[in-house]
Parts: structure tokens; sequence; C-alpha cells
């Protein structure tokens, strides 16, 4: 029988419905739960799977109409029990990732930035919708939409959805965040780290740092946290199962 090998799959979902050869790493989904802590980082280096298993927390953990049992029901989290069973599909989910986020200046890096923040509000735009937004609110979420928001928007806009996500769930939101540090180190590259790491304590520790409206949230990267970026330092790290 020839191996399907999953190189360069990083998408969960593809992987098991192409019944490509997978490693069960489910048992981190199991970890996560088990721990009393809400934050976990999870540094490794390129090609360990990070962005796999946070693909993997995302189709366990995202509410969603599609049951998508039968991506689990084979793996450890699914024979750990109900307790376990009972978080699959339940959450709203909050994902980004910061890959090839990498620019020579700070205002180039900046453009990305935003431009993810506005992608992953389009993403969850139902909201304006669904009357859980003040007039306010309403007005700052627009303002990120279009581009036009000032800065304080994009520092706190992680918290911010998460609460809007909340309100509109009933749920606590879980918040992925992958390779976190490519655009920290591309700023100490090219020499506009001050101005980046700034943006970014606030950034994140808006969504990360006692946050009442998030469940769980997971950071993955290769660096371990910088001594420079102090907000996220005292985050809890631990290596998943193996």
């Amino acid at each position: 029988m020839t191996l399907r090998l999953p190189i360069g799959i990083s998408d969960f979902r593809k992987l098991r419905e192409e019944r490509a050869e997978y490693v069960d790493k489910s048992h981190l989904i199991v970890e996560i739960l088990d721990r009393a802590m809400e934050v976990l980082l999870l540094p490794r280096p390129r090609r360990f799977g990070k962005s796999l298993n946070l693909s993997m927390l995302r189709y366990f953990f995202e509410r969603r109409t599609e049951d998508l049992s039968h991506l689990f029901e084979d793996l450890a989290v699914w024979r750990a029990g109900e307790a376990y069973r009972a978080h699959f599909q339940r959450y709203p989910v909050i994902f980004l990732t910061f890959r090839e986020v990498e620019a020579r200046s700070f205002e180039a890096c900046w453009s990305d930035l935003t431009k993810k923040i506005q992608a992953l509000f389009r993403e969850h735009q139902g909201l304006l919708a669904a009357g859980v937004l003040d007039e306010g609110e309403a007005r700052d979420y627009r303002a990120i939409l279009e581009g036009t928001a000032e800065d304080v928007l994009y520092r706190r806009s992680l918290g911010e959805l998460s609460k809007y996500l909340h309100r509109a769930t009933g749920e606590r939101a879980i918040l992925l965040v992958d390779e976190y540090d490519e655009p920290i180190h591309a700023a100490f590259v090219h020499g506009y780290a001050p101005a980046l790491l700034d943006f970014f304590r606030a950034f994140l520790t808006s969504g990360l740092k006692d946050n009442p409206h998030l469940e769980r949230g997971v950071v993955t990267g290769i660096l371990r946290v910088a001594r420079g970026y102090g907000g996220v330092a005292r985050f809890p790290a631990r290596r998943p199962h193996r």
C-alpha cells in the first residue's frame, strides 16, 4: 500500500478527508481542556506541525452548522470521553495567522497587519446584523471593515471581537494565533522593532490577558517570548503531548 504523506498540508480537514497519513496529536485538545490556564504559548521549530495543530483545534472547537465529527471519531480526543466531546463545535473561534507578514518597514508592516485585522472582522461581520452591537460598537466595527479605524481600535480589536462573539453566542471565544513572531522577527531584522512591539503588546494582550470573554487561547511561533515583549512574558507555556 502506498503511503499518502501529508507533505505541505496544514489544513486538518483536508488531511483527514484525503486519508493522508496522520500521527494523532488530538491529545493536545485534552491537555488544553484539562489545564486551568487559559492561554498556551507553543514555541516550536519550523516544520513542527504548529499550523496543522492549530487547524485541528479550530475544526474541533469552532461552532458551525456542518457536523465534522467524522474528522475526530477515531482519534484520542473522541475516545477520551463525553466530557471532552461536549466541547466539540461549541465555541466562537477567532483564528489569526501572521504567516508572511515580514515587511521591510513599519509602514508596510502596519498595512499588512491592519489588512489582517480587517479580514478577521469581515469573517465575523454577521455580528453587525445580529443586533448585539450598540451604536458606537457598530460604528467602530465598520471603521475597521472600511480601513478607516484609528490606531487605538486596532490595538484593542482582539478583545473587542471576543466580547462581541461572547455576547452573540453566549459562549466565550477560543483565540488561535499562528506564527505570532514572524512580524516581530522581521521588525528586529529591519530596525523597527520598538514601534511594532508597542502595537503588539497592546494588540495581543487585549485578547489574551485577563480577558473575561476568552475561553482558551493558543499562540504558536518559533521564538520564545522576547525580553522586550513583556506584555506576553507571563503567558504560560507547556509542551504538547507526544
